[in-house]
């Protein structure tokens, strides 16, 4: 299972996530402006998510979330079999 794997792009009601080189970019649909990403590793047993990240100048109620939800979704529809996070300790 490798990241490049994930059905993307995927829409949700007002973000999309979509490829990139260094990860998986977030994008607010309303502008087409990417708001933050994810760092996704490949793993043995699936995927890592090492940081969901929204840029301070775009943070607001349900940015992160819904680019989780959606992340959630593209892993589903690729039959990801496992899908770990990362958090420092010190969070």
């Amino acid at each position: 299972m490798t990241r490049n794997s994930l059905a993307l792009p995927i829409t949700g009601d007002r973000f999309r996530l979509e490829h990139s080189e260094a990860g998986i970019r977030i994008v607010r649909i309303a502008d087409e402006m990417a708001v933050g990403a994810f760092a996704i590793e490949d793993i043995p047993e699936g995927l890592l998510v090492r940081s969901l990240c929204i840029e301070e100048q775009h943070r607001s109620y349900g940015a992160g979330s819904e680019a989780a939800r959606l992340f959630n979704l593209a892993c589903e529809a690729a039959d990801v079999p496992l899908v770990r996070t990362w958090a420092h300790r010190n969070l």
